[in-house]
């Protein structure tokens, strides 16, 4: 849910220094690349094949630079795609730490973990995950190259 929020907010707070011209469309580009957010312009061409046309990059830019109307339009698509990907990270997190809570829960959380193996206990610990814990617990559950035979889990 944090994660969820500060995404939510962090978006936001973007649209309100484009519209203050704290951020123009020049530091735009230059600090956001089109590679950089190729998953996001896929879902976009995706999503709305007859408004992007070919050069997705340049037309989300352009709008989210343009009226305050294509602006808000534009930024709550990023804040659509944005929470899926928290939530999807929350989700896996979860769904991992129950197949095998035994192994993947902490010892202390374990030990609220009831016999009847209620997954409150399991919610709980991953609710209590700040944003960088849940990172890093998503990478080294799900990334090859993530996490070691001495990290505490």
């Amino acid at each position: 849910m944090d994660l969820s929020d500060d995404i939510a907010y962090g978006v936001h707070d973007l649209e309100d220094a484009i519209a203050l011209g704290l951020v123009d469309e020049g530091d735009f580009r230059e600090c956001v690349s089109e590679a950089g957010s190729a998953p996001f312009l896929d879902l976009l061409k995706t999503r709305y094949p007859e408004e992007c046309g070919n050069d997705v990059y340049d037309y989300f830019v352009s709008r989210l630079f343009a009226e305050s109307n294509w602006r808000k339009r534009f930024i709550g698509r990023l804040v659509q795609h944005l929470e899926f990907k928290g939530q999807k990270l929350v989700v896996s997190v979860f769904e991992a730490i129950q197949s095998d809570p035994k192994s993947l829960l902490p010892a202390d959380a374990y030990a609220r973990f009831p016999i009847r193996e209620d997954v409150r206990a399991i919610c709980d610990y991953v609710a209590g995950m700040t944003d960088n814990f849940l990172l890093k617990t998503y990478d080294r559950l799900f990334s090859p190259r993530m996490g070691s035979v001495f990290d505490k889990l």
